[in-house]
């Protein structure tokens, strides 16, 4: 005897003579440690609850369990029953609470509403769900789970029951919509459903529109600004930032300003009392909070301010306001918090988390949504958009002088002008949304969906048009008279790569029609190609449409991209030819200087009652004292009783012009002064009167003195000097033109008599009259002294009775007289004009038709958007837009000025010493002028004259331009490269309102004269304060005109570009002088006192020609009648006033700005058929390029702000039959459109929506923009002074203002010094007066806040990547979350950075599974385990220990556990990877083993059953094509491994769910043959079956024949179903580990598709019954009874101890007996089979076996009781009788022995108390047991050998046992006893006693009793065999 212990496990890798001491070979529903070193039977399930019990039938099935805090487990739930049937049925998902043995339902959404699908969780049966949990900060659980289909989601378990789910769990958190999306609320990665649209709230449609969003209220400061928003939930959890509205510009003006020039832009980062408050839509209310950021461009700095979180309260409209003050308290966010999402994944495999960070594994994203096919049938046209009156401004005289300083603002003709501030881009709403596009540009356009999520897919681009008739031809096909003689030039652009597209508008070009656009392919568009460019060679470049492929596509063709018309094409121009400009007289200004013409005379009327009442006393010598005149000249009058004036002889006076004495005649100073630039001719008269008798008296000198600005303080010599007096004889002094004297007693003169007091008088009279130039504030007075100390005082005298009838003059009497004559001549307030300078212009932009989006696309997304891409300069071939303003070539000197070369020589030399002239030869130099001269100022050089209808020849003879400034905004600002500069296009032909600018002198300075010093002959510098012309080339005065866009005139249309010389062309400084050869201008550019400005020059024969389209005529006469560009005459129309020789322009002199032309009512130039004085080409400066955007998949993108949202998004939907979608569009108050989609934004826009009233939308409002061109009045400022010796030096100032296209939003520049001055903000006058010197063009004093120029591209979409494969599957990648904050209401769980991810080697499979052990993160591959480093310790000599590495696991590549070449320890089940206390348990189905980490990795499925799992691991269905590398890894379906430890018994339960193929499936399968190619005349027959390798599923053949004639044959493939009975039967196996002993111990009859645990049990689900499998009571046992009320839908709980052997089987509702259940019930055995082997070496026989056991029975008694029902012995060659196994394999139907004998249960082997079994000592012994195998004479050739046996015979046969049937049985887990192994009818001589070198014994136990059996030792009675 040898007593054996079971210690080892089940141990079946030897043979059974080897078997291990310890080891057992075979168990079943097994466990150990019942008690301590027991083997004992398992309890069995019992129904510890149910799922939703409905009368329906049992629906649900678990496809997911969470096992969460106290014992509780969330469970996730599919109706896997109900039919998809909408809108009749429909199957449900649900997530329920498993708790005390009670499953209450949480949320259990409907999802039916008429025709539609809503809030469905889409649980599947194909994809089981994987899960984790945390208790958040408030306390409240929260559940996350992936399931591989749907998107990880996260579910509040708490809020739901708080929100009412409990009691109607149809609700999700309590929200009552049924919104398609609200289900998405849950997602991992927030959803954000219906994203927010932000808009400016502008009230378009008033007669005056105003805006309400940009107000008064706040403190912005200055720069541009974005409303970020994302949604926000009751969790705080956040989605990102959704929308990013257009940039919103603050200046600080607001729209009342007047002028409007007046609202300009403002240094970043000024202070203003601004806010915003923008409006906003389309919210999503399932989200309580709105969570707002503004996003602030000031200077180079980005900023993102974080306001509160504002909750969603929505007016009638759906609309709320979001406000923004800058005086709130805000926090600083990151701006990258806006910029980058956090990411969001479409699926996740597998999910975990380890402290505090969840973690994702196996993940898919998929932005392309395979729209790109479609998007390349979109069409694109042009749309404009009108200003009406485009920027208004009123160009009056006080505006030029003061800056409506003096009168109204904006008076015009005496009535204020209501200018609209809506009409400009200075109006927010405007630079926010209506933007447009540069003309003649080229741009990429793009289309991106907005997905359900709120993320956006890939931006598809949108194609070009296709190419028309000609427009790919060279461009030297033009050449010839039909298209001009230039374009044989261009092809010097790029060798065989111009076409005509790049230079042409693409029209008809067939004579007659040429202007023709009405071909629908041109779309109104030209075309573009890239050269070098081409698409890819795939799908993606079909072309789609709503019927499916055209039969065309873009593959391999060039990338076209939209070029949209230019001003030559009249509907699209910019500039309208509405003629809205007009002109009127002005009323001046308060301080507008009339100009005086005429006399102004002045005396003096004082008389002397005593001889010292009179102030006026004369010094002697050089002691001058100045003459008084008090009064001004009036009618007659009397004084004091001295006879009326107007008796005295003379002429008769007549009064003064009293306004005309006041301007010029200062009382206090005694003198004039003038106020403008006058000519004065001065006479006057001054009397004398002695103070006493004494005689005689000394002479009386009286001098006339003038201090003017020209010429300082002088004595006017030459013709003022005073004659003397001699009073003693009476006679004449010498000097003067008149002298006269009135003696004492004198009888002449009767004045008085002897004794009395002389009188006498000095005069200058109109024969020697006195002329003087003056400027404003020069003066002009007289003064008198005497000459000697001789006599008695001199005083002057009045008009008195001494003297008023003694003097011959016009006047008795001291005066003054003026004869006045102003400027070049007489102006009067008529003669004054001003102007309304008004267009109507349109804003560019364009729409899309064919947009039409597949209902499968449909279904992902919930809108689109419209992107271009970005324009940067090397992108843009318009470079730039500025009026072209000639050059004049000089062939002259320069450095000394017309005044200082006309002199004798002498002065000749000092005004060259004076200017350091450099050389005295001409030399060759461009003069950059102010503006342009006459036409026939120069010179004649080739060029090609195309005359009015743009056709001509080359002209040789007549003036032509080739070198031009030009001052585009955007390029002097940036100074970016002019090299890619190649040509120049004219836009309009501007015929301007010029003013001859107003009077203006330069500042004195310093001028120097060389005088040579008499006596020592040597010359000497002096200086003197003032101007100088002659020697200093410095006048006082400088000349000026203003230019101001009026009709802007279209060129013909077929006007050619002109070519820029090679290399010529510059930036330019101003005040500099340029050597230009090197660069091909010919010579020297002059800019001396200029402005800076590009300059560049025509090459040969590309000159302009100065008559035809821009002939100019500064003076007041032209050269012919021809000249005037109309059919009027000489100088007409040139100037309206009184004196026509103020219609020069440019000729300074006059007070204020004086217009030299006019307009008359109609707009026209006055008179009828007037002319036109001034013309400016504004051009554009092209590149020419062969590709521009390249890439088109590596573009920044710009959002236009265009989306489409919600209901809209049905216009451009086609059902999957190809029809238009039929819908119902919801207006604002409720009423219904029907609609069916046409695909066209044009019709959602003009004809669906609709306003508040249910109007259609106003047209105005129509149309994509958001584009980077802005619309501008332009001016600049230009100044030149010249320096040659053939024109005079005045500098000449100008201002041209013009209307261009630019991006950047010129109406913003604004002006912080006086460096910085501009027009129109600045005052003209200013401007003009320091042009040149300050250089206002310099880009440093060009300012200009850039951030005005911004564009939309914070949150851009990303273009599809046509490179490389666009990959949406990283298989092999985790992404991590934010560590959890416990004490944040934030759930950082839901918050995954871009960059926190960590993708594994591809070389080892994809990413199975995430598990955590000993706080370390395993990344479980399909080929390989690696752990995660970072979190590494090692012992320190102290016996501490120290981290090592940085902490973050994802800073280091994890290791690779086991490096091997193929990779060791993968997975390929996910649901059989368990962590317990004791390991990571884990199967590798490829490898056929399993393994158990530890501290270290250990294979234990060698353990002892090796072998048994490398036959066991792998599928049933592999014998029949199923392919192990698909990884169908699902339990729930039936094909996969699950597991899960048992807390009671420390075990590990690992489950293969497998499906054996029926006799059905089989029969087809067999029955398929793949070498046939389908015909009608060869085919697969129906029920054939194959294996899809593509899909990874069965199909069935199905096979339609139509004998015709003519025969047909159909074959359709449907794919099987896994739970279809009819091809699969469900199997597998369970089976049972020990971790803590590292044994195997048992398989188990239970094989449920899921399983749970808790803390102390574990639990199961089955899927075992029938669906639907409903046994209600009143049934009787019958074939249907299955012995369970709640089958399916129970929630089964293992080692239930008073249910040994039940498995899923319950009489709950108590319908039967015991006993009735009892024989109804299946009864799983406890079976244990060993080996004993102790007498291996030698054969023994075996007599007896016994074992140690305890039985226990149902109250827990230990009873006397055998234990075991049956058992079986057996060995090599005999067994004892079938045990217990009467049935088939299968447990349905019964064996048959090899004697026919049907078995039944009678004929089970049983253990009967005393008759083979009983009690000896403490062991039970069974005896009684003989051989029952079936013998048979074996008579097969290896038994009938030919020779003589070993007795000396022949060999017959031999009896052996049964060589064509094994002893047992084997299939999996199940190991029975062969019945056909078997002869129940043997005789009994022949049935022997066991005799073998070891023994099998296996004891069952049917269980029916219910007992408790611990078994703790066998043994056999075993003796030697000797013979």
């Amino acid at each position: 005897m040898a007593e054996k212990r079971f210690i080892k496990g089940l141990f079946k890798d030897t043979g059974h003579i080897d078997q291990p001491a310890g080891s057992w070979r075979y168990a079943k529903n097994t466990i150990l440690n019942e008690k301590k070193g027991s083997i004992s039977n398992e309890g069995g399930t019992k129904l510890a609850g149910f799922l939703n019990f409905e009368s329906s039938g049992q629906k649900e099935k678990i496809i997911g369990a969470v096992e969460v805090n106290n014992d509780r487990v969330v469970l996730f739930l599919k109706d896997v029953v109900t039919a998809y049937s909408p809108p009749a049925t429909a199957p449900r998902s649900e997530i329920g609470m498993w708790e005390n043995g009670v499953y209450t339902r949480l949320f259990n959404p409907f999802i039916l509403s008429p025709g539609k699908l809503t809030n469905d969780l889409n649980f599947q049966e194909t994809h089981p769900i994987e899960g984790t949990f945390k208790i958040d900060s408030k306390g409240d659980l929260v559940v996350y789970w992936t399931d591989d289909l749907n998107p990880p989601r996260a579910f509040n378990v708490d809020r739901q029951i708080r929100s009412g789910g409990i009691g109607n769990p149809s609700r999700l958190y309590g929200i009552t919509s049924a919104n398609i999306d609200d289900i998405s609320i849950l997602n991992l990665f927030p959803y954000s459903g219906p994203v927010p649209h932000t808009f400016l709230h502008d009230i378009y449609w008033a007669f005056s529109p105003y805006q309400k969003s940009v107000n008064a209220g706040g403190g912005l400061l200055t720069g541009v600004y974005y409303l970020a928003l994302a949604y926000v939930d009751d969790d705080n959890v956040a989605t990102n930032f959704l929308t990013v509205s257009n940039p919103v510009p603050i200046v600080e003006e607001f729209d009342a300003t007047k002028p409007t020039t007046k609202k300009d832009g403002m240094k970043e980062g000024s202070q203003t009392t601004k806010c915003i408050a923008w409006k906003v839509n389309n919210f999503n209310t399932n989200y309580r909070y709105v969570r707002p950021v503004i996003i602030r461009k000031m200077g180079d700095a980005t900023e993102a301010l974080r306001i509160n979180d504002i909750e969603i309260d929505t007016d009638q409209w759906g609309e709320m306001k979001i406000t923004f003050t800058g005086l709130e308290g805000f926090t600083p966010a990151s701006v990258n918090e806006i910029i980058i999402d956090t990411v969001a994944y479409e699926t996740a495999k597998t999910i975990e988390q380890l402290d505090g960070v969840l973690y994702l594994g196996n993940l898919t994203s998929s932005p392309d949504l395979g729209y790109q096919k479609y998007a390349n049938n979109i069409k694109l046209y042009p749309e404009v958009r009108t200003f009406d009156d485009f920027d208004r401004y009123i160009a009056a005289v006080d505006n030029f002088q003061t800056g409506w300083g003096s009168t109204p603002v904006d008076n015009f003709g005496g009535a204020v002008v209501q200018t609209k501030p809506a009409e400009s881009y200075r109006y927010a709403p405007n630079a926010f949304q209506w933007k447009g596009y540069m003309r003649g540009e080229v741009y990429a356009f793009y289309i991106a969906f907005i997905m359900k999520d709120g993320s956006m897919s890939y931006a598809y681009h949108i194609p070009g048009r296709e190419y028309q008739d000609d427009e790919l031809e060279d461009v030297t096909s033009l050449a010839g008279n039909t298209y001009g003689g230039l374009w044989t030039d261009f092809e010097l652009l790029s060798t065989g790569q111009a076409k005509r597209f790049h230079f042409l508008d693409s029209w008809s070009h067939d004579g007659a029609n040429a202007n023709n656009w009405s071909l629908a392919l041109y779309r109104n568009m030209n075309y573009w190609q890239n050269n070098t460019e081409f698409y890819p060679d795939n799908s993606n470049f079909e072309i789609w449409d709503n019927s499916g492929y055209t039969s065309n596509d873009l593959k391999g063709l060039n990338v076209r991209h939209h070029h949209f018309p230019s001003n030559r094409h009249l509907e699209y121009k910019t500039i309208l030819d509405t003629k809205k400009c007009r002109t009127t007289q002005s009323i001046g200004t308060v301080n507008t200087i009339p100009a005086w013409n005429g006399k102004l005379v002045m005396i003096y009327g004082g008389r002397q009652t005593t001889n010292t009442s009179h102030p006026e006393w004369y010094n002697c010598c050089s002691n001058w004292t100045r003459n008084i005149f008090n009064m001004g000249r009036r009618a007659c009058f009397a004084y004091e009783g001295v006879p009326d004036i107007c008796s005295n002889p003379g002429p008769q006076p007549t009064q003064n012009d009293p306004a005309m004495e006041s301007a010029l005649w200062d009382f206090n100073n005694n003198y004039f002064k003038a106020d403008q630039t006058m000519t004065v001719t001065v006479r006057w008269q001054v009397v004398h009167r002695q103070k006493t008798v004494t005689d005689p008296n000394g002479d009386i000198k009286t001098r006339l003195i003038s201090n003017t600005a020209a010429n300082g303080w002088q004595v006017e010599a030459s013709d003022v000097d005073t004659p003397d007096i001699n009073w003693t004889n009476g006679s004449s002094a010498t000097g003067g033109a008149y002298s006269g004297s009135c003696g004492h007693a004198g009888s002449d003169c009767g004045c008085g008599l002897s004794g009395q007091l002389w009188v006498g008088y000095n005069s200058w009279r109109a024969s020697g009259a006195a002329t003087i130039s003056m400027g404003p504030g020069d003066v002009i007075y007289l003064e008198s002294q005497k000459e000697t100390a001789n006599g008695s005082s001199m005083f002057q005298a009045g008009y008195d009775k001494y003297c008023h009838q003694c003097i011959d003059l016009d006047y008795n009497f001291s005066f003054i007289e003026f004869q006045i004559t102003s400027g070049s001549g007489a102006t009067t307030l008529a003669d004054y004009n001003d102007a309304d300078i008004n267009h109507a212009v349109q804003r560019l932009g364009f729409t899309l038709e064919d947009v039409m989006v597949p209902r499968s696309i449909a279904n992902k997304v919930q809108g689109f958007r419209i992107y271009y891409a970005k324009r940067t300069h090397a992108d843009r071939t318009v470079l730039g837009q500025a009026p072209l303003i000639p050059g004049l070539q000089q062939d002259d000197r320069i450095g000394i000025c017309k005044e200082g070369a006309n002199g004798t020589a002498g002065e000749v030399a000092e005004s060259s010493q004076i200017l350091a002239t450099l050389q005295e030869q001409p030399e060759i130099f461009y003069n950059l002028d102010a503006w342009m001269r006459d036409w026939q100022d120069y010179p004649n050089i080739p060029f090609y004259d195309e005359g009015p209808t743009a056709v001509g020849s080359i002209d040789m003879d007549d003036p032509a331009m080739n070198v031009f400034s030009f001052h585009d905004f955007y390029l002097l600002r940036t100074k970016n490269s002019l090299a890619a500069a190649t040509h120049i296009s004219i836009e309009y032909y501007s015929e301007n309102l010029v003013w001859n600018g107003p009077g203006l002198e330069q500042d004195k300075k310093m001028v120097t004269r060389i005088k040579t010093n008499n006596a020592t002959q040597i010359d000497e510098i002096e200086e003197t304060w003032g101007w100088d012309a002659q020697f200093n080339c410095y006048p006082q005065f400088m000349k000026s005109a203003i230019f101001i866009g009026a009709i802007y005139k279209t060129p013909p249309y077929l006007t050619m570009p002109r070519i820029i010389g090679q290399k010529a062309k510059t930036y330019l400084l101003g005040d500099s002088i340029f050597e230009g050869k090197a660069l091909g201008f010919g010579g020297k550019l002059f800019n001396e006192f200029g402005e800076s400005c590009i300059v560049f020059k025509l090459m040969n024969d590309h000159a302009i020609g100065a008559y035809t389209h821009l002939r100019s005529y500064p003076g007041q006469t032209q050269s012919s009648a021809s000249d005037g560009g109309g059919t009027g005459g000489d100088n007409a129309g040139f100037f309206d006033g009184q004196n026509t020789n103020l219609g020069e322009y440019g000729i300074g002199g006059l007070n204020d700005a004086i217009l030299v032309n006019t307009l008359d009512g109609n707009g026209d130039w006055s008179p009828a058929n007037g002319w036109v004085r001034s013309n400016t080409a504004i051009a554009n400066l092209r590149a020419f390029k062969t590709d521009v955007y390249k890439s088109i998949d590596d573009q920044d993108l710009v959002w236009t702000g265009f989306e489409v949202l919600g209901q809209d998004l049905n216009n451009f939907i086609f059902e999957d039959n190809g029809s238009a979608a039929n819908f119902d569009w919801e207006g604002p108050t409720g009423q219904l459109y029907n609609y069916n989609a046409d695909y066209s934004v044009t019709t959602l826009q003009n004809t669906i929506q609709r306003d508040f009233n249910e109007n259609p939308i106003n047209i105005s409002q129509t149309g994509i923009f958001g584009g980077d061109t802005f619309i501008c009045r332009y001016g600049i400022s230009t100044a030149l002074k010249h320096n040659q010796s053939e024109l005079t030096s005045e500098p000449e100032k100008g201002i041209h203002y013009h209307i261009v296209e630019s991006t950047d939003n010129i109406n913003f520049r604004h002006q912080e010094d006086a460096d910085s001055q501009y027009f129109p903000q600045g005052i003209a006058k200013s401007i003009l007066r320091n042009a040149g010197p300050k250089d206002f063009m310099h880009f440093d004093n060009l300012r200009y806040n850039s951030n005005y120029s911004e564009l939309n591209t914070i949150r851009p979409a990303f273009p599809l990547p046509i490179k490389e494969v666009n990959q949406t599957d990283f298989p092999t990648r985790t992404h991590r979350s934010t560590k959890a904050d416990p004490t944040s209401l934030v759930d950082n769980y839901r918050i995954f950075l871009a960059n926190q991810f960590k993708d594994l080697p591809k070389n080892r499979g994809d990413l199975w599974k995430l598990s955590t052990f000993n706080n370390l993160l395993y990344f479980h591959m399909e080929e390989s385990l690696f752990a995660a480093k970072g979190k590494q310790t090692m012992s320190m000599k102290d016996g501490s220990e120290a981290f090592v590495g940085s902490g973050d696991i994802f800073q280091q590549d994890p290791d690779e556990l086991i490096q091997t070449s193929g990779g060791f320890a993968g997975t390929q089940s996910q649901y059989a990877a368990l962590t317990t206390r004791y390991g990571y348990f884990f199967v590798d189905v490829s490898a056929k083993k399993v393994f158990l980490m530890k501290q270290e990795l250990a294979e234990i499925s060698n353990l002892g059953m090796e072998e048994w799992f490398r036959e066991n691991l792998r599928s049933r269905l592999e014998a029949y094509g199923f392919e192990q590398s698909c990884n169908i890894d699902n339990p729930i379906i039936g094909l996969g491994f699950h597991s899960v430890y048992d807390p009671k018994y420390k075990r590990i339960l690992l489950t293969k769910r497998d499906l054996k193929p029926t006799h059905l499936f089989v029969t087809g399968y067999n029955a398929y043959d793949p070498t046939i190619f389908p015909s009608n005349f060869n085919w697969h027959n129906t029920g054939d079956i194959r294996w899809n390798s593509s899909g990874c599923y069965y199909e069935v053949a199905n096979t339609i024949i139509n004998t015709g004639p003519p025969q047909i044959v159909k074959t359709t493939w449907t794919p099987i179903d896994w739970n279809n009975i009819s091809y699969f039967t469900k199997t597998g196996w369970t089976i049972s580990y020990y971790p803590e002993l590292g044994i195997w111990c048992s398989f188990h009859d239970y094989i449920p598709y899921i399983y749970f645990n808790t803390s102390i049990n574990f639990y199961s689900a089955t899927d075992k019954y029938p669906r639907p499998g409903t046994s209600i009571a009143p049934l009787t046992p019958a074939a249907n009874w299955v012995g369970s009320t709640f089958c399916n839908i129970g929630i089964w709980e293992h080692n239930a101890e008073d249910n040994k052997g039940i498995l899923y089987q319950e009489n709950t509702n108590g319908y039967y007996t015991d006993q009735e259940f009892k024989d109804a019930v299946n009864f799983y055995a406890f079976e244990f089979e060993f080996i004993h082997n102790e007498f291996k070496s030698m054969d023994t026989l075996i007599s007896n076996i016994s074992y140690t056991l305890e039985t226990f029975n149902q109250a827990g008694i230990s009873v006397l009781e055998h234990g075991f029902t049956s058992f079986v012995i057996y060995n090599t060659m005999q067994i004892s009788g079938i045990g217990s196994y009467w049935q088939n394999i299968t447990g349905v139907g019964s064996q048959i022995t090899a004697d026919g004998t049907t078995l039944t249960s009678a004929n089970i082997d049983k253990l009967e108390y005393l008759i083979n079994v009983r009690r000896v000592g403490n062991d039970w012994k069974i005896n009684q047991f003989r051989d029952l195998a079936s013998l048979a004479t074996n008579t097969g050739a290896y038994y009938t050998p030919a020779g003589t046996n070993v007795i000396g015979g022949a060999n017959t046969g031999t009896v052996t046992t049964s060589s064509i049937n094994n002893m047992f049985l084997v299939d999996g887990m199940h190991e029975i006893v062969n019945a056909s192994f078997i002869d129940l009818a043997k005789n009994w001589d022949k049935k022997r006693k066991f005799m073998d070198k070891w023994v099998g014994i296996r004891l069952i136990y049917d269980n029916v009793t219910n007992n408790l059996l611990n078994l703790y030792s066998t043994n056999v009675g075993a003796r030697k065999i000797l013979r």
